[in-house]
């Protein structure tokens, strides 16, 4: 499904969990993004997700470029990271998890396969704005909504954080970039 309204911004559904959105007045390419969950599905499920979705930015990376646009990957993975000096230059210290999901494990794969960065955990803030929702049980804090761009254009976010006193009708907190 695809529509364009009238300043020209497109949106397509590429499936219940992707879509591609571009927006020309700002010359941004955003592919959105809602994983499913790490306990609520198999792992090839999130699988079959998160190949689609390297082939949605791959195929997007190709159409920025192409427009020169910026690319943004955005949206609720679902997921824990955590710095290793394995993945150190996709993903910043400052992480909410002591340890990576079987979703973050597919996140930190993506980053790598299309040369992006987790701008998210490269800002330091207090915990409250580097996590963007909390376990309603335990109110653990966790970063689960993330802004990924290109490594060779990450000099063009300043900032990214949360804003947990923003009510926006969610149980996630808003994400700015």
């Amino acid at each position: 499904v695809r529509s364009v309204d009238s300043k020209g911004v497109e949106l397509e559904a590429v499936s219940e969990r992707l879509f591609l959105c571009h927006i020309p007045q700002r010359s941004i390419l955003l592919v959105g993004v809602y994983a499913p969950t790490d306990s609520g599905y198999s792992s090839e499920e999130k699988e079959e997700f998160f190949v689609s979705l390297q082939e949605q930015v791959e195929k997007a990376t190709v159409e920025a470029e192409r427009r020169k646009y910026e690319l943004l990957v955005g949206g609720d993975f679902n997921c824990k990271l955590n710095r290793t000096e394995e993945n150190r230059g996709n993903i910043g210290w400052c992480t909410s998890s002591t340890a990576t999901s079987e979703n973050g494990d597919h996140v930190i794969d993506l980053t790598e396969a299309c040369n992006l960065r987790v701008e998210n955990t490269f800002y330091k803030h207090k915990l409250a704005q580097r996590t963007s929702w909390t376990h309603p049980a335990t109110k653990q804090r966790l970063l689960l909504d993330l802004f990924l761009t290109q490594k060779s254009r990450c000099n063009r976010i300043s900032n990214v954080k949360s804003y947990p006193n923003l009510d926006c009708g969610l149980d996630h907190e808003l994400e700015i970039g």
